[in-house]
C-alpha cells in the first residue's frame, strides 16, 4: 500500500514508477498489473540504496533511475548494479554545490539537469559536460535567483561511472539524448505539435445534455453553455422539461402540449393528471345473491358467498338450490291450502248457525257439556269405621 505518493513515471512499456514518499521507497507496476515491487529503498529484495522521503522518479533511456532523495538532500542514479549519488553528495546547505530538501528535477534535451529547492527559493541547473576524458567529468551548477538577486555558479565534480551519456561526437547538435521534453507551445495550444487547444471547450465535452460550449475568456470558467430548450444550468444540467421520467405514473405516456404543460395518456385501467388513480369498476356493478364485487387490474369478480350460487354475477344457482327450493315452496302453499281451508270451515259453521240456525255442532256441544257437569258432580259423604280384629 502507497503512503503519500509525490511522483510517478511511465516508460515505453507503460510500466508505471512511483516515488512513494511515506515510505522511503520507489515502488514499480508493471502495466496491467496491481501488485508493485520495490526497486529501490526500503522492502527491496535487491541491494539498493537508502531513501528517506523521495520525490520525484525518472527513467532515462538507458533503463537507469534518477530519484530526488528530498530528506536526504541528494539526488541519486542507479546503475546496473547499484546506486550512486550524483547531486548533494557533500551534506546539505543552500550552497550551490550542496541541496536543502530538493523536491522537483527535469532533463533538458542536452542532459542537464533542473532542480527545484524550495527551502533556498531557487532552481539550480547543473550542466553535463561533454569534452573529458578523464575518469572524473565535471558539471558546472548555476543557481537562479529571484528579481533583485545575484546569480553566482560553481565547477562540482563526480564520479564519471554514476552518469552514462550516449555516444558523442564533436558536435554538440549530434549528442543522442535519451530524454523527452515536451516542446514549448504557449497558452493556447499544447501536445506535440502543438495543435491542440486549450481553450475548454475543445478539449472536452463539458455542456450537458446537447448545449453548446461558447469559449469566452472574460469569465473564470472560460466558457458558457448554450443549452437545449427545456435544460439550464452552468452546464445545462438542470432539465426543465414538463415531461420526466415520474411524470406519468403505471407506464402512462407523457405528451408535451407546451414548453410548461402535459398531458399523460394513461394505460385503461388508471385515470388522473399523472395516471395514479386505480379505476374502480366496481362502482357501477351489482353482484346479485348478496354477492361482494372485488376489483381487479382492468376488470372485477363477484365473490359469490355460497358454492350454491355462481356466474359473473353471482346469478346462476346450483340444481340442489332448486330443488329445496321447490320442495320449500310447495310445502308452504299446502301450509296455506290447509289453513285455508279451516278457516272456510269455521266460516261455513257460523253462516248455518246465525244465518239458518242450523247449528251442527249442537248436540255434540250438550253432550260435551253434559260430561263436564257430571265430572264436576261431588260423591256423598261416606263414614267409615276401621275394625281392629285381633
Amino acid at each position: 500500500m502507497l503512503n503519500s505518493p509525490r511522483g510517478i513515471f511511465v516508460d515505453v512499456n507503460f510500466d508505471l514508477y512511483v516515488a512513494d514518499y511515506g515510505n522511503n521507497r520507489v515502488q514499480l507496476f508493471r502495466s496491467n498489473q496491481s501488485n508493485g515491487t520495490t526497486v529501490a529503498g526500503n522492502t527491496s529484495n535487491e541491494t539498493t540504496i537508502t531513501l528517506w522521503g523521495p520525490t520525484v522518479v525518472v527513467l532515462d533511456g538507458n533503463g537507469c533511475l534518477f530519484i530526488v532523495d528530498s530528506n536526504n538532500n541528494r539526488i541519486v542514479r542507479s546503475t546496473q548494479n547499484d546506486f550512486h549519488c550524483i547531486i548533494g553528495c557533500n551534506g546539505n546547505s543552500s550552497a550551490s554545490n550542496q541541496l536543502l530538501s530538493p523536491r522537483r528535477m527535469a532533463f533538458d534535451n542536452h542532459g542537464n539537469i533542473y532542480v527545484t529547492v524550495p527551502e533556498s527559493k531557487r532552481i539550480e541547473k547543473f550542466l553535463l559536460s561533454t569534452n573529458s576524458c578523464e575518469t572524473t567529468t565535471e558539471i558546472s551548477s548555476t543557481m537562479n535567483i529571484n528579481d533583485n538577486s545575484s546569480v553566482s555558479s560553481m565547477i562540482v565534480q563526480y564520479d564519471t561511472s554514476t552518469f552514462l551519456i550516449n555516444q558523442l561526437t564533436t558536435s554538440e547538435s549530434s549528442i543522442s539524448s535519451p530524454f523527452f521534453v515536451m516542446p514549448f507551445c504557449g497558452n493556447d495550444n499544447i501536445g506535440l505539435s502543438c495543435n491542440i487547444s486549450t481553450a475548454p471547450c475543445d478539449m472536452m465535452q463539458l455542456c450537458e445534455n446537447n448545449g453548446t460550449c461558447i469559449n469566452n475568456n472574460s469569465i473564470v470558467d472560460g466558457y458558457n453553455c448554450s443549452c437545449s430548450q427545456g435544460f439550464n444550468g452552468s452546464n445545462c444540467q438542470i432539465d426543465n422539461r414538463p415531461c420526466q421520467s415520474n411524470t406519468c405514473w403505471n407506464n402512462g405516456t407523457c405528451n408535451q402540449t407546451s414548453d410548461t404543460t402535459f398531458k399523460c395518456l394513461c394505460k385503461p385501467e388508471w385515470i388522473g393528471i399523472h395516471c395514479e388513480i386505480q379505476i374502480d369498476y366496481c362502482q357501477n356493478v351489482t353482484c346479485l345473491n348478496n354477492g361482494v364485487c372485488k376489483p381487479l387490474l382492468g376488470d372485477y369478480k363477484c365473490e359469490c358467498l355460497s358454492k350454491s350460487y355462481s356466474g359473473k354475477y353471482c346469478g346462476i344457482v346450483s340444481q340442489t338450490l332448486v330443488v329445496h327450493q321447490t320442495v320449500s315452496t310447495s310445502f308452504g302453499y299446502l301450509c296455506y291450502l290447509m289453513i285455508g281451508c279451516i278457516c272456510l270451515f269455521f266460516i261455513l259453521l257460523d253462516i248455518l248457525k246465525y244465518c239458518f240456525g242450523i247449528d251442527p255442532a249442537k248436540d255434540q256441544l250438550k253432550r260435551i257439556q253434559r260430561r263436564g257437569r257430571m265430572k264436576n258432580i261431588k260423591p256423598p259423604p261416606q263414614i267409615r269405621k276401621f275394625i281392629y280384629i285381633n
